[in-house]
């Protein structure tokens, strides 16, 4: 096709598009658009014609438009499809990727990575031999590319990580083998996102949680050395640096859903995963902190338990216990989501590791039921108030009767605070914002 009759046929595909979206358009007219669009949708050659028009247009209607039309061709006719068509596919929407990747829009890049990843689920490896090796320069480069690169790998595992129905039709044996290489590349992914949350939080300049509340507590349970003696260290793009912390975190939540947690996932990495899950006092990092949590609870929902998972409880058990800590001695306005989530956190420690720790020497349950409950009614809501609640009912539901007298001082506490809490004597401040009315449920 000339360059003049592309020219003419994106400006008039230009023009349906905005008109499309555009609000005064009638539903009919939209109905004509959408007909005229699915035929050339349909059409044998329209992939050609796409590939042009991603090249040159910068509509956001068109790109989507363009893209979506891909993605159907992909997943519906790529069988179809000659080898150099694949490859000329294929190449055609990396180089876009590569060359703009900076200047697109956050959902066309997206988009646009998500189909780099549905080539690889029917050509790698192949057709697609470099698809991980791509990732993985990606990743350990830095900024934009560096974001890029953790954009494919979160894709890459979600929709390639675990052969699990993706609604995609693919053999079991194709899914089978799209895991097992998948598990190959793992231990560079694993290494170029260990390494980034660890440099980044040199970066941070605050990587020392709050001054652990116990003395004498070893070295194996504090976080790493390269956390320990950070410095502040001047950074050119705050919030792109956290943008890739934040991704990095949410890649690694989602590759712990699918892992070989005690083959694949070393406990060093945890406790960097966790350190940015006790960051969210520092007002950039509250978005990292939520993830970092997210990423920590996977692992217990998973029953995380490496060769030394003894060692890695008690690790969990001091950053915890730093954390709660701090939380206690520096009240922080955090948002209901982190604090949420870090009873949900400790809900699943509780109900893990805590009767598995009472035989550590290094353990020390009262301490930590001390600070969790100082925590418990320390926390701004009531809404809050009651996911702690479900912490301590965990907590009761593990113990034994024999363990009655240990916990007594504790349990008893505890009864008093509740029982102080839901009185306004005691607690008008927050019992005044709760709604009173009477719903019944059976009724619209």
């Amino acid at each position: 096709m000339a360059n003049m009759d592309i020219d003419e046929a994106l400006a008039s595909l230009e023009v349906l598009m905005s008109e499309f979206f555009a609000p005064s358009t009638s539903n009919l007219r939209k109905r004509e658009i959408e007909s005229m669009l699915e035929n050339f949708s349909n059409r044998r050659d329209s992939w050609k014609h796409c590939l042009l028009f991603l090249q040159k247009s910068q509509n956001q209607y068109v790109l989507m438009f363009t893209l979506t039309t891909l993605e159907n061709i992909i997943n519906r006719q790529w069988i179809s499809l000659s080898d150099n068509e694949k490859t000329e596919i294929r190449l055609t929407l990396w180089n876009e990727l590569m060359a703009k990747h900076e200047v697109m829009l956050y959902f066309i890049r997206n988009k646009l990575a998500a189909l780099m990843v549905s080539i690889a689920r029917y050509d790698w490896p192949h057709l697609y031999p470099d698809f991980f090796s791509n990732i993985i320069e990606l990743v350990v480069s830095s900024g934009r590319r560096c974001l890029l690169g953790l954009t494919l790998a979160q894709a890459a595992s979600e929709e390639l990580g675990a052969a699990r129905d993706t609604g995609v039709l693919l053999t079991s044996a194709r899914r089978t083998m799209l895991e097992r290489l998948m598990l190959r590349g793992m231990p560079q992914l694993l290494a170029a996102l260990s390494a980034i949350l660890e440099g980044d939080a040199q970066k941070e300049g605050q990587s020392n949680p709050p001054p652990s509340p116990t003395s004498g507590v070893p070295h194996t349970s504090a976080l790493p050395d390269l956390l320990a003696n950070a410095r502040d260290v001047p950074v050119p793009d705050k919030a792109l640096e956290m943008e890739i912390v934040v991704k990095c975190l949410t890649t690694l939540q989602h590759l712990f859903s699918w892992l070989p947690l005690s083959s694949h996932v070393p406990p060093s990495l945890v406790t960097t995963v966790f350190y940015w899950g006790s960051i969210a006092t520092q007002n950039q990092s509250a978005e990292a902190a939520l993830a970092g949590l997210g990423g920590v609870c996977e692992l217990l929902y998973r029953r995380y338990a490496p060769p030394s998972s003894a060692a890695t409880a008690l690790r969990l058990h001091h950053c915890a216990l730093r954390l709660l800590r701090h939380l206690t001695h520096a009240p922080a306005h955090l948002h209901a989501d982190y604090l949420n989530k870090l009873a949900e956190f400790l809900k699943l420690f509780v109900s893990l590791h805590f009767k598995r720790l009472e035989a550590e020497p290094e353990f020390d349950a009262i301490e930590f039921l001390s600070y969790l409950f100082q925590y418990t009614f320390q926390v701004p809501t009531c809404a809050i108030f009651v996911n702690c609640l479900d912490i301590w009912i965990q907590f009761i539901d593990i113990l034994k009767p024999e363990d009655t007298a240990k916990y007594w001082e504790a349990l008893r506490a505890l009864v008093e605070g509740v029982l102080n809490k839901i009185q306004f004597q005691h607690n008008k401040a927050q019992l005044q914002h709760l709604d009173n009315d009477v719903c019944d449920d059976d009724v619209s």
